[in-house]
């Protein structure tokens, strides 16, 4: 073995030190003064080791999420709560509530898990929540994805910095040592003499990670291990971010939103601007759409969206829904236009509306009710409500808003009459009693998205 060789063999298994992780941190523009961190640990090696540096280099709360699922897990969050009352960690133990075993259990449990986790974060203003998947997970998760045929950006795997899984726009997940080999991470606990928990759910073979981890282990391949494939990511992350600015930068060209910007929750799309793309960017121009309009939390499928530019390129395109996301040419002055916009039918979204509340409609919309408003009912305006509307109020109908776009409109109704009604370009409907404001993303760029579903490791 070379000296070079040898070097980095050791490398590999050396401890972290605080110093390590804070040049870690400070590669992610993290420094110990940007806010308030959290860490997610279940007391296994990757958390626990995340959990000691991160209390080494600056303030921080643990939080323990505890599934239920087997016998042992209560016991195992306890023991983490007494490692953390050693070492003066501040610490807290939150529980699912309704985890039954079943079909999809882990993406399940991984789901409540970052909302119990993300709902903590939210509730007590904590900007950052650091999560222990280190680089051996991403050689796994790459892996698991390039199995299941994903394409650039399944295969990036999970990112640095991540928006959050389960709420809206809080807590950031940073996962500081994705670039970190397992190895190091449980020499830098055997440094100080801190023990962890090992789950057997990592050694059950029922689980796809359990069979990758194993696979990756024996070393049948030359070439593939867990360094080679996260690296790999890596360029892969550098490949998704590159289309996204392109697939961006093109959207904005081709697609307006109408009469108010993102508050009028339709826009324009210019069919002729549009297919003056490759075609992996127009793939993502439409998935973009239908997220953004739609409030989806995970993409349509390729194949669908594969449906619908082929509908868009070979002209043929009479109306098409994707994701509660309408598609349909429009007749105006300038030919070659397709309305995009949520589909009315699609939303079934009512509820009451009480004064000095506060409501997020349809993952579009935030409305704020004054304190001396009166109690009103809000749903989606819909065919039947717009006939209303126009019986009660004739000149609405001079809106410029496309018909199919006004149907999807929040509306607030008092004793069964219409009472406000956004981005109609109706004064009356304009009532100062209520707010509505945008809950779209500013423009139409959503950042990173990494992390999926696939992703069901615990921390």
């Amino acid at each position: 073995m070379s000296v070079p060789e040898e070097h980095q063999k050791n490398h590999m298994n050396s401890p972290l030190t605080v110093e390590d992780f804070s040049a870690l941190m400070g590669q992610l523009g993290m420094p110990a003064d940007a806010g308030k961190f959290v860490v997610a640990c279940s007391g296994g090696s990757d958390s626990m080791a995340l959990v000691i540096l991160a209390a080494e280099w600056g303030s921080v709360t643990a939080l323990t999420f505890d599934h239920g699922l087997r016998a042992e897990s209560g016991c195992e969050a306890e023991q983490v709560a007494h490692w953390m009352a050693a070492r003066k960690i501040e610490h807290h133990i939150l529980r699912a509530d309704d985890l039954k075993p079943g079909s999809g259990l882990p993406a399940r449990a991984r789901e409540a898990r970052y909302l119990a986790l993300e709902t903590w974060c939210c509730d007590h203003d904590v900007d950052y929540l650091l999560l222990g998947h280190h680089r051996d997970d991403q050689a796994e998760t790459f892996l698991m994805r390039l199995a299941r045929g994903s394409g650039v950006d399944g295969l990036s795997a999970m990112a640095k910095i991540s928006p959050p899984v389960a709420c809206e726009k809080r807590p950031l997940l940073i996962r500081p040592l994705i670039d970190v080999p397992k190895a190091r991470l449980q020499a830098t606990l055997e440094a100080r003499g801190q023990d962890w928990i090992e789950d057997p759910s990592n050694t059950d073979l029922r689980f796809l990670r359990t069979r990758v981890r194993n696979f990756l282990e024996r070393g049948e391949i030359e070439g593939l291990d867990n360094q080679r494939l996260a690296t790999t990511a890596k360029h892969m992350a550098r490949s998704r971010y590159a289309l996204e600015y392109y697939a961006n930068a093109h959207l904005q060209k081709c697609f307006t939103f109408g009469m108010a910007g993102e508050m009028a929750g339709f826009g324009i799309l210019d069919h002729q601007l549009f297919l003056d793309a490759p075609e992996e960017i127009q793939l993502r121009d439409l998935s973009r759409l239908v997220r953004v309009l739609g409030g989806a939390k995970y993409p349509p499928r390729l194949v669908s969206i594969e449906n619908l530019l082929n509908q868009i390129v070979n002209g043929n395109l009479k109306g098409l829904t994707l994701g509660g996301v309408l598609f349909e040419p429009v007749d105006m002055p300038e030919k070659n236009k397709i309305l995009v916009c949520r589909e009315a039918a699609a939303i079934a979204d009512e509820r009451a509306l009480e004064p000095g509340g506060t409501v997020l409609w349809d993952g579009r919309y935030h409305i704020h009710a004054s304190k001396t408003a009166p109690a009103v009912m809000l749903g989606v305006l819909g065919e039947k409500g717009w006939l209303m509307l126009a019986k009660q109020y004739p000149d609405v109908t001079k809106t410029g808003c496309p018909y199919a776009a006004r149907l999807a409109l929040p509306a607030l109704r008092n004793q069964g009459k219409f009472v406000a009604v956004p981005n109609l370009g109706y004064p009356e409907l304009e009532n100062t009693h209520w707010r509505f404001e945008s809950a779209l993303p500013s423009g139409l760029y959503f950042g990173d998205e990494t992390g999926g579903a696939e992703n069901s490791k615990q921390h």
